[in-house]
């Protein structure tokens, strides 16, 4: 005797599918708000600086051109990158920077990732009148702190910043690097000039933006602007604001748990009551074999020491029948629901079927 659900292997296969594209849904919407609060986290930080990516300025018409510095304005400080998914073999790249009379600029390196398997494969060079100020070679890393490249507030002049890669491919790729550029006016009388609006007295005969203080950059270089930072630094505000976003993120987190834990017993409960209606007789057979069997084979020996041996067989057979009717009948769902045996996969829903049991 075999029992036949057609309908259970496939509503499980679908359902097992369902489960996997939700669960595909659950790291996308977990990977989506880590992506938010890095954005965040990214754009609180140093969102004072013109960024500029040197990949932008390889060919031969955006390197010839003009970035000018100005002051009471958002070209103050800038921020030139080179990004790791943008660093490639044969690179020539160049930024041409200048600014108004009176002025100077003042450029560093903050971070400097160059591949190092030849020292004179890929260098990043300042060069101001025609005259090379300083080549940062792919071995000399240690030094990038301790450098500042200035031009000339008197003379005007213009600052190249250029890049080079070769032609080989090496296994280590690079990451490249990170280069802030300031404009900065010379002290007066040990005082800033406030007509040229730059008002940050970095005490060194320098005068930068004050919006520079407290970024997390020492852009006076001798970490003037941030030794003095109080409660309203940027960098305690951007720990803040990552913080906070890390916190929303993680209720967010819990909420989706605690709704997807709900989800799950509510498929279980669901599947333990579509089995048992598709399998009554089958739970019969697992749940009173104990009891109703003993009893009905007592009964049945006692039957058969009194009637023929067919006749015994007949009356055992329609006892038997009875009885798993009988416990069908008496049996509620929520009965059937709490003394259920088998263990049923976890996170599998089967919806209510009209197939009943067909005795083959």
């Amino acid at each position: 005797m075999m029992i036949s659900s057609p309908s259970f292997l496939t509503l499980s296969s679908s359902r097992v599918s369902s489960i996997t594209t939700k669960s595909t849904q659950t790291k996308n919407f977990l990977l989506s708000i880590v992506s938010i609060g890095l954005f965040v986290l990214s754009c609180c930080q140093g969102s004072h600086y013109t960024k500029y990516h040197i990949s932008d300025f390889c060919t031969e018409i955006s390197s010839n051109r003009v970035i000018e510095l100005r002051p009471n304005s958002n070209m103050t400080a800038i921020m030139i990158k080179l990004k790791r998914e943008s660093y490639r073999p044969r690179m020539n790249c160049t930024i041409r920077l200048t600014t108004m009379p009176g002025f100077g600029l003042m450029a560093f390196v903050t971070k400097l990732k160059l591949r190092r398997y030849n020292s004179l494969s890929d260098y990043i060079e300042f060069v101001s009148n025609n005259q090379s100020l300083i080549k940062f070679l792919g071995n000399n890393q240690e030094i990038v702190p301790k450098k500042t490249i200035l031009t000339n507030s008197v003379q005007n002049v213009m600052m190249i910043i250029r890049f080079v890669s070769d032609s080989f491919h090496y296994s280590l790729q690079g990451k490249g690097f990170k280069i802030v550029v300031n404009l900065y006016s010379p002290i007066i009388n040990q005082e800033c000039d406030k007509e040229l609006g730059l008002n940050l007295n970095c005490q060194n005969k320098f005068c930068i933006d004050d919006l520079l203080e407290c970024d997390g950059i020492d852009n006076c270089r001798n970490d003037f602007d941030e030794i003095q930072c109080g409660e309203n630094s940027e960098t305690k505000l951007s720990l803040y604001v990552f913080l906070s976003t890390l916190a929303v993120m993680f209720f967010l987190m819990i909420m989706f748990l605690m709704k997807n834990k709900d989800r799950r017993k509510d498929i279980v409960r669901k599947m333990s009551h579509v089995y048992a209606n598709n399998h009554p007789i089958l739970y019969v057979m697992e749940n009173h074999n104990g009891s109703t069997t003993t009893s009905s084979s007592s009964s049945s020996t006692e039957r058969c020491s009194s009637h023929s041996p067919t006749e015994a067989s007949s009356n055992s057979t329609s006892s038997n029948l009875d009885n798993i009717n009988g416990v069908k009948r008496k049996s509620p769902l929520s009965l059937i629901h709490n003394n259920l045996s088998l263990s049923l996969p976890s996170g599998i829903e089967i919806p209510h079927s009209n197939h009943k049991p067909r005795l083959i």
